[in-house]
């Protein structure tokens, strides 16, 4: 298999003051996948390759917006998504069960997050907290109706991550975080 991309990428911060500033990016890509299998077969003779491709254009963006109230803390909120073609894995396939098939739209993730960053003693104790939703588009499912395969299924993962890092001497720097993820 193989992929070809070409894709251009803009990002920019913008701030309005000392205590708020913009951040935001948008993403374009194109893509090509092109995938060749041979045929499972008892006999070492088959030789006439199986030939897909997949193509087409992925627009991604991410938005936030950052709050500094302290000079060492700050809370914030972004929302971004991204985009999962077929082929990613460098093989395409026929089988109307599987994400890989060129009929198939790309998986989109978009992702939620608010959270806040201090840090404490001169910079020595870093901490943070996340709270976070994903939800994932697109994703596969079998119609029980037609027993067809259809892109509608939406998975939805909630979470919060905990963070501490910290230079306890000039040689000992330790850091440690806790997630919990409900999906």
């Amino acid at each position: 298999g193989s992929i070809d991309t070409a894709a251009a990428y803009i990002f920019d911060t913008l701030k309005l003051n000392k205590y708020v500033q913009l951040d935001g990016s948008v993403r374009w890509e194109y893509y090509q996948v092109d995938s060749s299998t041979l045929p499972g077969s008892a006999s070492a003779t088959a030789t006439t390759p199986t030939l897909l491709e997949s193509s087409g254009d992925l627009l991604s963006w991410k938005g936030g917006v950052v709050f500094k109230p302290r000079p060492k803390g700050s809370l914030y909120a972004a929302v971004a998504n991204s985009l999962q073609p077929p082929g990613t894995t460098f093989t395409l396939s026929s089988a109307t069960n599987n994400l890989n098939n060129p009929i198939f739209e790309p998986v989109e993730n978009r992702n939620y997050e608010v959270g806040t960053k201090w840090e404490f003693f001169q910079g020595k104790l870093s901490t943070s907290l996340a709270l976070y939703r994903s939800e994932n588009l697109n994703n596969l499912v079998q119609d029980t109706t037609t027993l067809e395969y259809v892109q509608t299924q939406e998975n939805i993962v909630e979470g919060v991550e905990l963070g501490l890092s910290g230079k306890l001497t000039e040689s000992w720097f330790v850091f440690g975080g806790m997630g919990y993820a409900d999906s």
